[in-house]
């Protein structure tokens, strides 16, 4: 909290130039201070063994006491002070072989017992004894004939102690880098020397004075340590072009040193200045927000490259030297095929994506692809061509390299022949021996299927082998339509209906449940729209078909388990269905809130709309300041606990009997959920996929049956506003089976053909489930027993499983490889690198499939590490919603948005000047050109952080969205409406986005309070949104790609692949102490604006009267007032700007006396109004001058025969009739017309525009009266006892339009 305190204030701006100065010698001090902080966290305090009484703090403070933080001098000093901390160690430098002089790890190193206790790697070792005997290599002392040469465990413990020691030191260096770099307050930035002699400590890792920077982990082959990958890539953001140069140099002068060998051989440095210069282009890329720019980046990549992997002479030169060229080369043309697969897999796959795109993107689309083209065939080198098929299919799956293979625009150059397909992987092999031998009978052989002998065989056979006979018949079915040239999806699954009903080897329960009694087994007309597949498609949707049989076989099988009854009522569309609580389907939020409220008065209330809102203390409606639904339907009372009558009180009984949340399927409709990843209630993300998945494979087994009345009740259950018609049941469950495999693609981190391999281990490990007690009710009549089976289902069988993916992944890859023939084994081979690099040529390891490291990477990885048993809970919430949390960069510039037009528009513009574009309301009424600047940076910020959370919106209760503005993609072309925060309208996006912003934030930090175990300081350190400072927003975005680089540990040794692993506490501690220790609550306080219009109500108007003293404006001025404006436009002008004023007027504490010129000059208004007004009227006047003018231009379109109402409902436009017209003609004599028509006007604005058909039926008399009372407003004079209550509020428009006719009759006849 105070560090937090200290750096907001140093984040000020001076005044002048003497307090820039203070602020600056300030920066710079809290600098060295934070850098003393960094040694006694990392180095002083994480180890008690560690002889921390030779570290000296006031030592280290007098080295960098007069070093500037942007020189080279606070990174000698560092290391200095590193070393001397290394040097008081019982060991004093790393383990090294006397020999070769390489560093080893204590469990290698062979401890020879002679005078100076050499030690020595074994290989040296051993070819010493081989040629010496047992002598010590290098002091030819004798040493005893034993076969252990292991380090004695008190060296050990000392080497130990200095590894640890060294692994603290550099992460306080690296934290001191870091600091220098991306330190918010830093005095100064960087200078050239400073990441000169960075690059150097990069290159250079024998120099002595660094040489024990860089520590050899026990675990990890690093043949690229971290730390110099991290700061590697620091340099290259910093200037790639200098870098690369001083690469060259570097390598230049190794050259000169040692020769060529060494350069070739120094593969470490190699690769690791690839992969950061691909690293470095991916980051790049990723900041860019056009679609085009992007591509551009690419194409010209692809370019610069092409012309070195053409020359054949050229490249052999390269590959000899690897000089940082070709390295360039090579880093350009992975990032350009890696950006490629991921293009040709969104825009040719997908060609509905294609055709939306302009003219200019798809010829950068075809650029794209001819240059990646041109690089394969003409370039010398084989790698890339697998590199990009590596690419496709290890993110994407098979199916779609097939489907590329055999577009024109990629025939005969992606896939070579030689290379095969993919359509003969059978991925059921992983059941094991029962379905590979039925299939060699059954599927394989040309001799057709003897059921008899089948029959026979099945008999005495266990339930394993039935599941296999089923997946058999699948897959002979399947293979006998693989030749036809477009392919019916409903058709297979109905023959393998057909097969199993005909089938009598199947046991008959299996039968019973796959064949669903009732069911049409032959296809003959469908009453189904069927799934239908382009050829390409074939291998995706078989794979999806596969799933769908197998799993609803062994939901047919253990039927007699409870634990599958959810699934195998559906499956058999068994009666209650409709009344069962699906798995996985979301909870409705309000069912949490009423259950809060249980036992009190409150009560819930809908709109007329169906929304609903919530009354508190007596729970009785009342006309209150909200009068308003966000929908714009009123709401509330229309008198003191007298409800509305189009507002409906929701029952308490079933609400808190049922609840709101819907049986049945009730997810949105496929195409609109969400692909990413989320839990669900106690499931976590990888569960919720996995169950949705087995629970949409049932729907679609029973959908794609013949039978209408069948999918008659299973089109009933699913819960849609719109209702999804019989014939479209199949693709609804399809596409929801699409769906969940691309978010499971997503939580996993692994292709389509890996999800499904993934899949269908799943199904086959739960084929034979043990038996379970079970204490709830599986039918799931209640959300509380889902909620049990939910957790019982997945931690019975999910969570065991999911412990280890990668290992049932690798198992069932292993099965298809050695199921495949020698084509499609070698294809297998190379995309998944199964087969180890015999050459000693680098160039095969430069192209090796590397994860990329992000922070997606890092939250599988987690969720896949079994050995984390530490809490990692404000970790695990990170990475759950890091993806929301980083929108939260966006609060500052929304605030400053959101309080700019609130200055500019509230009360000042119309809700129709409000419909034009935010990007044209910033050109037109911002002049100053930095400020639009600001503006349109500000509005980007609105649109990033809507685009990005806006799903997460459609949940907030507090300020409920409209599901029509949750789809709408945010752009400066939008509406200026959804940028201004208001309660209705467009408005509610920006006050919900704000509401939501804030409660991210606050959800985060007291999760993260709990794990520091801050208890009092919630009440203490809240900001509001007007006081919200840059510094105290969770802001990661810039930083944490290399907080996670700093606690991840990976190999990329030439043949090895690429390892990766994280230290997920450190992480975590990081992140806390970075990113969020000393962050605020914060207050949400929005100030919501109002249009000009939004001043003409009831409540404004008694409040401003409530406040100010209210009298008319003497006849003589009135008559003034009136002459000096006569043109149209000139009074609407003078309209606007009185409405603006009364919406100030309101909250003013001014006298009554006050000029008006004098108001408007403090509103910055002055001389917008015509001179008889501001210099003749006072504050007093201001409700009649606003009479006036709205009365004189009602009047003005009443003679032109037009609508003076236009907001007033239709219900109260009843025209007169003849005797209505005559009454009133008798009744109107006595009044003063004038005073009339102002209050008349008044009360028609203010009060009847704002009520609802079902009142236009009540007495006029009795509502204006009623007004009137209760707003303390002056009446029209003797109007309750003269004017007729035969007259309803249905002709009130009428009668005020005929007054004016009256009066312009009788000032003619005058």
């Amino acid at each position: 909290s105070n560090k937090s305190t200290v750096e907001s204030l140093l984040n000020l701006v001076g005044h002048d130039e003497r307090s820039e100065t203070i602020l600056i010698e300030s920066r710079k001090m809290w600098q060295k201070i934070q850098a003393m902080d960094l040694l006694a966290e990392h180095v002083i305090t994480p180890d008690s063994d560690i002889p921390t009484k030779y570290v000296n703090l006031s030592k280290y403070f007098g080295l960098i006491k007069k070093i500037n933080f942007s020189e080279k001098k606070i990174l000698q000093q560092t290391l200095r002070m590193i070393q001397a901390i290394l040097k008081t160690l019982p060991v004093t430098t790393q383990p090294k072989c006397e020999l070769c002089k390489r560093v080893l790890k204590v469990l290698e190193i062979q401890y020879i017992p002679c005078a100076k206790n050499h030690i020595y790697c074994p290989a040296c070792f051993q070819n010493s004894f081989e040629s010496r005997g047992y002598r010590c290599p290098n002091c030819t002392t004798p040493i005893p004939r034993q076969k252990d040469f292991t380090v004695p465990d008190t060296k050990r413990k000392e080497y130990e102690l200095f590894k640890e020691v060294q692994r603290h030191c550099l992460d306080f260096f690296m934290e001191t880098v870091s600091q220098c770099c991306f330190s918010p307050i830093g005095a100064d930035k960087p200078n050239d020397d400073f990441f000169k002699f960075l690059l150097e400590i990069v290159t250079d890792t024998q120099n002595s004075d660094y040489i024990d920077l860089f520590p050899i982990d026990e675990e990890y082959t690093h043949s690229c340590p971290i730390a110099r990958s991290v700061l590697l890539q620091l340099l290259l953001e910093y200037n790639p072009q200098e870098v690369k140069t001083k690469l060259q140099s570097y390598q230049d002068y190794i050259k000169k040193t040692h020769g060529n060998e060494y350069v070739v051989d120094d593969q470490e440095l190699t690769l690791l200045c690839i992969k950061c210069l691909e690293d470095r282009l991916h980051k790049k890329n990723a900041q860019l927000l056009e679609f085009d720019e992007k591509l551009n980046i690419v194409i010209e990549c692809m370019k610069k490259s092409e012309s070195i992997l053409t020359d054949g002479e050229l490249v052999r030169k390269y590959e000899e030297t690897i000089p940082v060229e070709y390295m360039d080369c090579i880093a350009q043309v992975r990032f350009g095929l890696c950006y490629a697969a991921k293009i040709f897999f969104e825009f040719y796959c997908f060609e509905e994506k294609q055709e939306a795109l302009s003219r200019a993107t798809k010829e950068n689309l075809e650029k794209l692809r001819d240059i990646t083209q041109k690089v394969i065939e003409r370039g010398i080198l084989k790698e890339p061509l697998d590199f990009l098929i590596k690419q496709i299919v290890r993110q994407y799956g098979f199916p779609y390299l097939d489907k590329l293979g055999q577009l024109p625009e990629f025939t005969g150059w992606l896939v070579p022949k030689t290379k095969g397909g993919s359509q003969d992987i059978d991925t059921f092999v992983i059941v094991g021996e029962d379905y590979t031998s039925l299939r060699a009978k059954w599927v394989l052989s040309p001799v057709p299927i003897n059921h008899t002998e089948a029959e026979e065989e099945l008999k005495a056979s266990p339930v394993s082998k039935h599941i296999a006979a089923v997946l058999t018949l699948f897959r002979r079915i399947s293979t006998q339509s693989s030749q036809k040239a477009a392919h019916n999806g409903q058709n297979e699954l109905l023959g393998l209906r057909k097969e199993c009903h005909i089938f009598s080897g199947i046991k008959e329960n299996i039968k019973k449940s796959l064949t669903t009694e009732g069911s049409q087994v032959t296809e003959g007309s469908q009453i189904m729209e069927t799934v239908r597949f382009s050829p390409w498609e074939r291998n995706a949707e078989k794979s999806l078909a596969a799933i769908v049989v197998h799993f609803a076989t062994v939901v047919a099988t253990v039927s007699d388990n409870k634990m599958f009854t959810p699934f195998f009522k559906i499956l058999t569309c068994s009666d209650g269905i409709e009344n069962m609580y699906w798995p996985t389907m979301p909870d409705n939020i309000l069912d949490i809130v009423i259950a809060a409220t249980a036992g009190t008065t409150d009560t819930w209330w809908k709109c007329p709309n169906g929304h609903d809102y919530f009354v508190k203390n007596c729970g009785r409606p009342v006309v209150g300041e909200v009068q308003k639904c966000f929908c714009g339907a009123p709401i509330g009372g229309k008198a003191t606990h007298v409800a509305r009558e189009d507002n409906i009180k929701v029952a308490d009984k079933p609400l808190k009997e049922k609840g709101l949340t819907k049986q049945g399927h009730c997810l949105e409709l496929p195409r609109e959920r969400s692909s990413v990843p989320s839990p669900q209630r106690e499931l976590s993300r990888i569960s919720n996929c996995l169950m949705r998945i087995l629970l949409h494979s049932v729907c679609i087994w029973v959908a794609s049956s013949n039978d209408k009345d069948i999918c008659e009740r299973l089109a009933s259950v699913i819960v849609q506003d719109k209702p999804v018609a019989v014939e479209d049941v199949l693709q609804y469950f399809w596409q929801n089976l699409e769906r969940d495999f691309q978010v499971l693609s997503r939580a996993t981190q692994q292709s389509f053909d890996d999800c499904t391999l993934l899949v269908h281990t799943f199904i086959h490990k739960i084929a034979d489930p043990m038996e379970v007690k079970i204490e709830t009710d599986t039918n799931l009549p209640t959300r509380q027993a889902r909620e049990q089976w939910e957790r019982l289902f997945d931690e019975t069988f999910i969570q065991p499983f999911t412990q280890d993916l990668n290992t049932p992944i690798e198992d069932a890859r292993r099965k298809i490889v050695d199921d495949c023939n020698q084509d499609h084994r070698a294809l297998f081979q190379m995309i998944y690198e199964t087969a180890s690099i015999e050459s000693t040529n680098i160039t095969p390891h430069l192209w090796i499939y590397r994860p990329q490291i992000t922070i997606e990477h890092v939250a599988q990885s987690l969720e896949k590490d079994t050995s984390v048993t530490a809490d990692l809970s404000v970790l695990r919430e990170f990475l759950k919603n890091v993806n929301l949390l980083v929108s939260l960069q966006y609060l500052p510039d929304i605030v400053r948005l959101q309080r700019n037009l609130y200055e500019m528009c509230h009360h000042r513009i119309d809700q129709n000047e409000a419909k034009s574009t935010f990007k044209d309301f910033v050109q037109n009424h911002v002049t100053k050109a930095h400020q639009r600047e600001k503006m349109m940076k500000w509005a980007d910020s609105f649109c990033s952080a809507w685009n990005t959370v806006k799903q997460e919106i459609a949940t907030l209760v507090i300020v409920p969205v409209p599901a029509e503005y949750i789809s709408i993609q945010m752009t400066v072309n939008q509406p200026l409406a959804f940028f201004i925060p208001m309660r209705r309208n467009e408005g509610i996006c920006s006050t919900a986005l704000t509401h939501y912003l804030a409660m991210l934030q606050n959800n985060f930090i007291e999760l993260s309070w709990k794990k520091l175990h801050v208890g009092s300081m919630r009440t203490k350190h809240h900001v509001s949104l007007e006081k919200l400072q840059d510094g105290q927003i969770i802001d990661f975005e810039h930083q944490i790609s290399h907080v996670v680089f700093s606690h991840c540990k990976y190999s990329l040794k030439a043949g090895r692949g690429a390892d990766v692993s994280y230290d997920f506490t450190a992480l975590e501690k990081h992140i806390l102490d970075r990113f969020v220790r000393g962050k605020p609550f914060m207050t949400c306080n929005v100030h919501l604006m109002s249009y000009r219009s939004d001043v003409l109500q009831a409540q404004t108007f008694n409040k401003i009267r409530k406040s100010i003293q209210q009298t008319p404006i003497p006849q003589k001025d009135k008559n003034i007032i009136l002459q000096e404006i006569q043109d149209k436009q000139g009074l609407q002008h003078c309209i606007d700007i009185v409405n603006v004023a009364l919406g100030f007027v309101q909250y003013s504490s001014w006298k009554h006396t006050a000029m008006l010129d004098r108001y408007m000059t403090s509103l910055k208004m002055q001389g917008l109004l015509p001179n008889s007004i501001q210099q003749q009227c006072q504050l007093t006047h201001i409700i009649s001058l606003w009479r006036i003018l709205n009365v004189e231009q009602a009047r003005r379109i009443a003679i032109g025969k037009e609508d003076p109402f236009p907001d007033v409902g239709q219900a109260f436009k009843k025209p007169l009739d003849e005797e209505e017209i005559t009454k009133l003609n008798i009744e109107l004599g006595p009044y003063d017309m004038d005073q009339f028509l102002e209050f008349f006007y008044e009360f028609i604005v203010t009060q009847v525009k704002n009520r609802t058909e079902i009142e236009a039926e009540d007495c006029l008399v009795d509502a204006y009266l009623d007004v009137c009372d209760y707003f303390e407003v002056e009446k029209i004079p003797s109007f309750a006892e003269r004017f007729p209550p035969q007259f309803s509020l249905e002709h009130v428009t009428a009668i005020w339009k005929h007054a004016v006719s009256y009066q312009q009759k009788n000032n003619q006849e005058v």
